[in-house]
């Protein structure tokens, strides 16, 4: 075989394999980008062009990495970048894309020691922070009613004896249509009755654990053992 044959399948060869990595990157379903040594993007899908809400591969190839999201430097892809213990590196950015401020998780899937080139996977986690941040609120409701639930529950009781005990001893001093035996014994469960309630809140103030309980149907409470 002659030189210039073996060159002609060594140039085969180095062309199919590019034709299977620009394959890789057009169908990976994720916004994906191949970046040579200095940071540039030299390969990319159109997920990510269309993610940059550019018209064309034509602004994107060439273009450093970080004047691509708007950033002034390529060391905030350092996390990257600068994996050397394996092949995956990580780091989550906010950028101003076409406007607006988008949530963007970088993730490296592997790339060419000799060349130092790196393949970097993005991924809009904008909505998903939205979507979960609603849904961390909404826990957050639920807990707060379970709790208030709770609190009714367990304070009604003392707190209604307390008033209708009150009411008792306002009502002896004023009319004395009570005994002072029973005037004592009203005063004696109103103590007993704030204890009980000081003892609930301290319960519920010092509670490391969160559990709940149904109290009525389709509603629980935060379940709370009274002292």
């Amino acid at each position: 075989m002659s030189d210039t044959e073996e060159s002609a399948i060594i140039q085969s060869r180095i062309q199919r394999a590019k034709d299977q990595l620009q394959t890789m990157i057009d169908l990976n379903p994720d916004c994906m980008m191949m970046l040579d040594a200095d940071g540039a993007v030299v390969r990319a899908n159109r997920g990510l062009v269309n993610l940059l809400a550019h018209d064309s591969f034509a602004s994107v190839l060439g273009t450093p990495v970080h004047q691509l999201f708007g950033f002034e430097s390529i060391d905030v892809f350092d996390a990257v970048l600068k994996d050397v213990d394996g092949i995956y590196g990580f780091c989550r950015l906010d950028a101003t894309l076409d406007g607006s401020l988008r949530n963007l998780e970088f993730t490296r899937v592997g790339g060419d020691e000799e060349s130092q080139s790196a393949f970097l996977v993005v991924e809009d986690i904008t909505d998903k922070l939205i979507e979960d941040q609603a849904t961390e609120q909404e826990h957050k409701v639920t807990a707060v009613k379970q709790m208030m639930g709770a609190m009714m529950h367990h304070l009604n009781q003392p707190l209604t004896v307390i008033m209708l005990r009150a009411n008792m001893v306002t009502s002896a001093v004023s009319k004395e249509k009570y005994t002072s035996e029973q005037v004592l014994d009203a005063m004696h469960e109103i103590s007993k009755m704030s204890m009980k309630l000081a003892g609930l809140l301290s319960t519920l103030e010092s509670s490391d654990t969160y559990e709940v309980q149904n109290y009525t149907s389709g509603l629980d409470i935060m379940k709370i053992d009274a002292p």
